[in-house]
C-alpha cells in the first residue's frame, strides 16, 4: 500500500586564551576524558564511520575542561577554568537512538537536551567546566543514513568576557580564539593609545562558527585608521578581504560578522586618543546562497537527505511499511543586517530581459545624466537595505550606475574618475574629479563613459537604457539594463557595451551581469568600475580585477550577498491548510526539519 504526501509552502519573514597550535580529536568512549587542548573534534562511537546501529548499548562519557585563564591583576592571579562549547556540524541518529547531554560531571547535572533522528543539538555552551554525554542505541537497523552519527567541534568558553588590549603582548600571539571577548586599543578601557602604533590581531573561531564584532565605543580621531578584514590577515593575507577602514566621522558599523572563521583588526595611529572597544562573540550560522540558486527569498520543500543533496519535491509517494518521512524546508531569506557583503562569482545566466517586457526605455538621446528617481513599490512593500540603511527609492544614472542618493532628473551624471574604491587616503573623497558629483552610496555595474546617442540595434537585440521592475511578490527585482551602449569616443560611438544591475527585494541581494565590456575609449583613460560602495566611501566590495582601470570582460556575473545570521528565520509547519488549528508542533531544534507519519494523502 502506498500513501501520498503533498508538500506546499508559504513564505513568512520574521523579522579567549591563546591558541594551542595543536588540537585533538576524540571518539566517544566509556569513562572520563580530560581535555587539555583548547579545540578539537568529538565524534560518535563510530568515529569517522557510521556507528553500529544494530548493537544495543549505552555509553556514558564526561568531558572535563583542563584549560584556565588568569583574570587577575596584582597582587594575585585569579585563575578561572573554562566551560565548554560544542558545535554539532553533523548529526543523524536512528529513530530509537538518543544522545543525552548534561551540564556537569554526571547525569545529576541539568539536562541540556535529548536528541535523536536529525534533531541536532546545534551549538551548546555549558555553564559548568564539564559536560556529560550519554548515548543509547536500541540495536535496531534504521532508515538509510540515520546511523551516520555526529561530528562536533569543541572549544573553550568563558562566561566572563576576556579582555585584550591591542598592544605588543597581545599581537605577539598572532591570533586569538574566543567566543566571548573584548578588544580595546592599547590604552585599555581607561587609557589612551599612543602615536605611531601599527598592530594587527586576528580573532578565529576554532569550532567552525563566525566571529561577530559589536562596536561599543569608537574615538580615534581623524588621522588614525582602523582597518577591519574578513579573514585571517596574519596567516592567510591573500584571502583576507578588507571590509573597510574607519576613523572619526566614518565609524565601523554597529555589527560586523565574518563570512568564515576569522575577523582581523589593524590599527595605525597618528596622534593619541581614547580609542575603541569591540565586544566579540560567535555566530553559529550565516545565510549562504549557492551560485546556481535564485537570489529570491523563498522556501522549497522536499524529503530530508542525510549527508546528501537536497532536491525539492511537491509530491512524495512512499511505502506505508516505512512509518516515518523526514521533510525539509530549505529557507532562503537572509534579511538583515547588510553592513557587509560576500562576493560570489555565479554562472552567467541573466534571469531577466535586457529590454522591453515591462521595462521603461529612457529615450535615445540621454548622455551623462541622472534619470527620474524610482520609488520602490509599497503594496506590498518592496523591502531593500543597502549597507545598513533601508531605502524606498533609488536613482539610475546614464553612466552605468544606480545610486541610493536622491538626484534631480537631467542633472549631470559625471564620468571623470580615477580613484579605486574604497579610497585609501580619505573616505571623504568625492569619487569624481568633477567637483559636486558625489557617486558614493551606489552600485556600479559598470561605471564608465558611455554615449547613448549612438546606441545600436542588432536584429531583435534592441539597444538602449532600460529599467523597471520584474517578477512577482515576494520575488520582485529592480532591473537596470544597459544594452549595446557604445563608449564615448567623440563624434561617433565605440564598441557596444552591455551589462545589467539587478536588485532583489527581501533578500537584499545585488547582481551584476556583464555581457560585454571593451575598453576601447580614450575618454577618462577608458576607465571602468564594477562593485558597490557605501555612503561613507570607506566600505566597498569589488570583484578581482574589476576596480577602477581599463579592463575587458565577457559573459560574467557577480553576486553581492549580505552577511546575515539566520537565527531570525522561523519555519512553521501546518497540516492540510494554513489555519491555527492545523499548526504542527515541531520539537526539533532545527525547525526546518519535520518528521511526519501520514496514514493518508496529506498536504
Amino acid at each position: 500500500m502506498k500513501r501520498t504526501l503533498i508538500t506546499s509552502f508559504f513564505l513568512l519573514l520574521l523579522s579567549f586564551s591563546m591558541i594551542d597550535l595543536h588540537s585533538q580529536n576524540y571518539n566517544m568512549l566509556q569513562g572520563i576524558l580530560n581535555l587539555n587542548y583548547e579545540s578539537g573534534a568529538y565524534f560518535d562511537p563510530g568515529g569517522f564511520n557510521d556507528y553500529p546501529a544494530t548493537t544495543e548499548e549505552t555509553i556514558q562519557q564526561t568531558l572535563k575542561s583542563g584549560i584556565q585563564h588568569n583574570y587577575g591583576t596584582n597582587p594575585a592571579p585569579i585563575w578561572v577554568t573554562s566551560t565548554l562549547q560544542f558545535n554539532f556540524t553533523q548529526f543523524a541518529l536512528g529513530v530509537g537512538d538518543t544522545l543525552f547531554i548534561y551540564d556537569g560531571n554526571s547525569t545529576a547535572g541539568p539536562l541540556i537536551g535529548a536528541y535523536n533522528s536529525v534533531n541536532s543539538p546545534g551549538l551548546i555552551i555549558s555553564d559548568s567546566t564539564a559536560v556529560t554525554f550519554v548515548f543509547y542505541s536500541d540495536g535496531i537497523a534504521d532508515l538509510n543514513g540515520l546511523n551516520m552519527g555526529w561530528k562536533a567541534t569543541y572549544g573553550t568558553y568563558y562566561h566572563i568576557p576576556k579582555p585584550y588590549n591591542l598592544d605588543d603582548n597581545t599581537v605577539a600571539f598572532g591570533q586569538l580564539s574566543d567566543c566571548n571577548a573584548i578588544l580595546y586599543d592599547s590604552g585599555g578601557p581607561t587609557g589612551n593609545f599612543a602615536s605611531g602604533e601599527n598592530r594587527t590581531i586576528v580573532f578565529t573561531s576554532t569550532i567552525g562558527t563566525h566571529i561577530k564584532a559589536e562596536r561599543f565605543s569608537f574615538n580615534i580621531g581623524t588621522n588614525s585608521i582602523l582597518e577591519i578584514y574578513d579573514g585571517n590577515l596574519v596567516f592567510n593575507a591573500a584571502n583576507a578581504r578588507r571590509i573597510g577602514y574607519f576613523k572619526n566621522g566614518y565609524e565601523p558599523p554597529e555589527i560586523l560578522i565574518s563570512s568564515g572563521a576569522s575577523l582581523s583588526f589593524r590599527f595605525i595611529s597618528q596622534g593619541t586618543g581614547p580609542g575603541f572597544q569591540f565586544n566579540l562573540s560567535c555566530v553559529n550560522e550565516i545565510f549562504e546562497q549557492g551560485p546556481g540558486e535564485s537570489a529570491c527569498p523563498k522556501i522549497e520543500l522536499g524529503p530530508y537527505v542525510v549527508n546528501g543533496t537536497f532536491t525539492p519535491q511537491d509530491t512524495i509517494v512512499f511505502d506505508c511499511t516505512t512509518p516515518m518521512v523526514l521533510l525539509y524546508a530549505d529557507v532562503k531569506a537572509p534579511g538583515l543586517p547588510t553592513a557587509d557583503y560576500i562576493l560570489q562569482s555565479i554562472p552567467y545566466d541573466p534571469p531577466f530581459p535586457w529590454y522591453g517586457n515591462g521595462l521603461t526605455y529612457t529615450g535615445p538621446i540621454l548622455d551623462d545624466v541622472w534619470f527620474n528617481n524610482v520609488n520602490l513599490p509599497t503594496n506590498p512593500l518592496f523591502s531593500f537595505s543597502f549597507y545598513g540603511q533601508d531605502y524606498s527609492s533609488l536613482t539610475p544614472g546614464a553612466n552605468g550606475m544606480v545610486s541610493f542618493n536622491s538626484h534631480s532628473p537631467g542633472i549631470f551624471n559625471g564620468y571623470v574618475f580615477d580613484d579605486s574604491i574604497p579610497n585609501i587616503s580619505s573616505p571623504s573623497f568625492e569619487f569624481n574629479l568633477e567637483v559636486g558629483y558625489d557617486h558614493k552610496n551606489s552600485i556600479f555595474g559598470i561605471l564608465q563613459d558611455t554615449d547613448p546617442r549612438f546606441v545600436t540595434t542588432n536584429g531583435s537585440d534592441i539597444g538602449g537604457i532600460w529599467y523597471g521592475f520584474q517578477g512577482e511578490f515576494p520575488c520582485r527585482a529592480f532591473v537596470m539594463s544597459f544594452n549595446r551602449l557604445p563608449l564615448y569616443i567623440g563624434g561617433a560611438g565605440g564598441a557596444p557595451q552591455s551589462y545589467q544591475i539587478v536588485v532583489y527585494e527581501g533578500s537584499n541581494i545585488i547582481e551584476v551581469h556583464v555581457k560585454n565590456r571593451n575598453g576601447n575609449s580614450t575618454t577618462n583613460g577608458g576607465r571602468s568600475l564594477l562593485g558597490i560602495l557605501n555612503a561613507g566611501g570607506n566600505q566597498a566590495v569589488v570583484p578581482p580585477g574589476r576596480n577602477t582601470g581599463n579592463w575587458d570582460a565577457t559573459n560574467e556575473s557577480w553576486r553581492f550577498i549580505p552577511i546575515s545570521p539566520v537565527d531570525n528565520i522561523e519555519a512553521v509547519w501546518y497540516k492540510n491548510s494554513v489555519t491555527p488549528a492545523n499548526l504542527i508542533t515541531n520539537n526539533n531544534l532545527d525547525e526546518k526539519v519535520l518528521a511526519v507519519y501520514p496514514d493518508e494523502t496529506t498536504t
